[in-house]
């Protein structure tokens, strides 16, 4: 028999109450939807069903019913492999993916299965979900936990590599893929049923990921919808393996950047290059309101800059003082070879537009033996996104690598092993 822990049932002040999982959801809840990511009944229904903490055993309530993430697994490294995503990052999902009941829905990596079981109540009972990891511990305190906590609806996972995703359980109306990846592999849009719905976090360049929802329509695959999308784990996979490092920029390790094999970093010279002198610093001119999002400018920048960008990673309770100057989070830093360039932030200059609401000014910031190329490639990244790019929105569709052979129907559907990328279109 199994044992399980559970989190912590303790109130503040010490009282014990069965009753304290419930009360806290329905205040996390309550806190998405008044903040706009709930924002259809079903979601909120399946929210208010499903309990977090019987998927994260060993957490404390405080920690499962805040919109933060859990990490629960790392390699002998203390590299995340696996991790709760927050509430927020999951009804995002689910408002994407617009589930309905007798659907049959295949996700791609169950991490700790909640996800998986407010899929299978929206899917409801004459709807099923089939779960496919490739780690067997995943699928093991997945599958505990959903026994557990009983979710309406047909749950079944599969140990295997997700990029062939379960023909043998196909075809889908609903795909979900929990972990990022760089190209699309072809199997899962194989085994979507025409007209149904694909999400998937897409690595569009460094660390910048997005959301995206596709459908298979007038002989193409373009984006539904998206939302930003952060610290998404990347897919463990042979389709292909994604290489990554997380590189010390300080001796201290209170920044750190995650990099990517297309952004070119070398890893020996960029290690504590922030424990030097700046080398370049220039702004740009351009303004963000107060509140303003940089969602857009950010997925401008992963196709603009040679490998995209990535944010930087602040540990604050490192000792001293951080090494960076006002770093603007989100967009991060760009990198060439030995040389770094990260975006800044100061208060916009009176005589600027914006100023009078609060507005901040971007600015860039070169370390390393030659950043000043880098640096101004990225300042003129930030003004292009400013000149023509400022009040659109990006679309994506699906592009593949090799010519897709037509279907029965006549329309061009990529093959299994097709490498399919996004492109990005600007509207």
């Amino acid at each position: 028999m199994t044992t399980r822990h559970t989190a912590s049932t303790t109130l503040s002040g010490g009282e014990r109450s069965p009753h304290a999982p419930w009360k806290l959801n329905t205040q996390l809840v309550d806190t998405l939807s008044k903040q706009g990511h709930v924002r259809t009944p079903a979601v909120e229904h399946a929210m208010r069903a499903v309990l977090r903490h019987q998927f994260l055993p060993g957490v404390t309530l405080d920690d499962c019913y805040t919109d933060t993430a859990v990490p629960f697994q790392r390699d002998g490294d203390g590299n995340l492999l696996a991790c709760a995503a927050r509430p927020s990052q999951v009804t995002a999902i689910l408002e994407l993916l617009h589930v309905e009941p007798g659907d049959a829905v295949l996700q791609i990596g169950v991490g700790c299965g909640y996800t998986t079981a407010l899929l299978a109540v929206l899917a409801g009972k004459k709807g099923r979900v089939t779960g496919v990891d490739i780690d067997p511990f995943a699928l093991q305190r997945a599958g505990e936990s959903l026994a557990f906590a009983r979710p309406l609806g047909t749950v079944r996972l599969h140990p295997g590599d997700g990029a062939h995703g379960r023909p043998s359980s196909g075809p889908y109306q609903r795909i979900l893929a929990t972990t990022s990846v760089r190209t699309v592999p072809g199997p899962w849009l194989e085994q979507l049923e025409s007209g149904g719905l694909l999400v998937v976090p897409i690595r569009l360049g460094g660390t910048v990921t997005r959301l995206i929802a596709f459908t298979h329509r007038d002989g193409a695959w373009t984006s539904t919808a998206s939302a930003p999308c952060r610290h998404a784990t990347p897919m463990r996979s042979a389709h292909p393996p994604e290489h990554h490092a997380m590189l010390p920029l300080t001796a201290s390790g209170s920044v750190r950047l995650p990099v990517h094999a297309e952004q070119h970093a070398h890893a020996g010279a960029l290690s504590h290059v922030l424990d030097g002198p700046a080398r370049s610093a220039a702004w740009t001119g351009v303004v963000l309101g107060a509140g303003e999002s940089a969602e857009w400018l950010e997925v401008h920048l992963a196709s603009a800059m040679p490998g995209g960008v990535s944010d930087l990673r602040l540990d604050l309770r490192a000792p001293g003082p951080l090494p960076v100057a006002s770093p603007f989070r989100g967009c991060g830093a760009a990198v060439d070879g030995a040389n770094l360039a990260y975006l800044t932030l100061r208060k916009a200059a009176p005589a600027t537009a914006g100023a009078d609401t609060g507005g901040v000014e971007l600015g860039v910031i070169g370390h390393g033996p030659h950043p000043e190329p880098l640096a101004e490639q990225l300042v003129e990244a930030v003004r292009d996104w400013d000149r023509h790019l400022r009040g659109r929105t990006a679309h994506f569709t699906l592009t593949t690598s090799k010519a897709a052979q037509p279907s029965a129907g006549g329309d061009a559907r990529p093959r299994a092993d097709d490498l399919v990328r996004a492109a990005v279109r600007w509207r």
